[in-house]
């Protein structure tokens, strides 16, 4: 391993490893994300892989046990690009501040998660805003919930406020109701029910049939791990000559399903699976 220190040695008296306040500037890192991971997974959101954050401090970092670079400096480090500057690990990536941490980007911030995203704040709570645009909140394959201790606010300033379900909607308040589907109205109370209008009528039944929006489907199967895999390449009947840019369609035993045309070499898709199975093709061939 490396280790790069700007931290005093006076005289130059100390030894040439002296790593001790480095590491405890670690150990302070990592024992304040504990807590807070700690306070996280009470309140039911993600906890950090703490324990990624000790095998690294004490399997690698102290004295140097694996080929690792540990950069120490008391009072900051910079890095600095002109153009590009990548951070990344095939791993764990751990970043933890005592104080603040700003992130600042003149144009587009993009984060991809492939599994899950937590954010918890202990004490102070959330600001999402946004100054101009819109502000889009989608849980597009299954549900959302929206939870408060005290009382929630739902206000458009300047327009209108559309609340719309495929199926049903319930407003419960104190245990009076009112459901609403696409047959029937009910309301109910165990006290008072009052109306109160300048006018009141009754016309002819009408509908507003709901227009739900369609999302996207991710195949959230792609990001699994495919240990069996396979290809086929199409020959005419005599064997001698490829198929090539001809319809085929693959279908496994279990219902899956792939369709695409072959290469100039006659060749299909590789195809994964999870399992070992059956798989058949049909092409067709003028």
């Amino acid at each position: 391993g490396i280790f790069i220190s700007a931290d005093a040695q006076p005289k130059a008296g100390g030894q040439i490893l002296e790593m001790q306040p480095a590491i405890s500037l670690l150990e302070s890192a990592q024992q304040q994300m504990q807590k807070i991971s700690a306070d996280a997974q009470t309140a039911e959101a993600s906890p950090a892989d703490i324990q990624s954050q000790i095998n690294l401090l004490q399997q690698s970092m102290t004295e140097l046990k694996q080929a690792v670079l540990l950069m120490s400096a008391p009072k900051g480090i910079a890095l600095v690009s002109g153009e590009h500057l990548q951070v990344s690990a095939k791993k764990n990536l751990i970043a933890s501040a005592g104080n603040k941490a700003d992130i600042s980007v003149v144009k587009d911030f993009f984060i991809g998660v492939g599994n899950t995203f937590s954010l918890f704040v202990r004490k102070m709570g959330i600001k999402l805003i946004a100054n101009q645009g819109a502000v889009s909140l989608q849980a597009q394959n299954d549900v959302m919930e929206l939870l408060a201790q005290k009382a929630i606010t739902i206000t458009s300033t300047q327009d209108e406020i559309t609340i719309t379900a495929k199926k049903k909607i319930t407003i419960n308040g104190g245990g009076s109701y009112i459901t609403l589907d696409g047959n029937k109205i009910e309301c109910g109370t165990k006290g008072e029910f009052l109306t109160k209008a300048g006018i009141y009528g009754r016309k002819p039944q009408a509908f507003s049939k709901p227009e739900m929006m369609a999302f996207p489907l991710i195949n959230s199967e792609d990001d699994e791990k495919k240990e069996f895999d396979e290809q086929f390449q199409i020959f005419d009947d005599s064997g001698m000559y490829v198929l090539g840019n001809i319809p085929y369609k693959i279908t496994s035993l279990s219902g899956l399903v792939w369709e695409g045309i072959t290469d100039d070499d006659g060749f299909t898709q590789r195809v994964e699976t999870k399992e070992s199975e059956l798989l058949s093709i049909s092409y067709t061939f003028k």
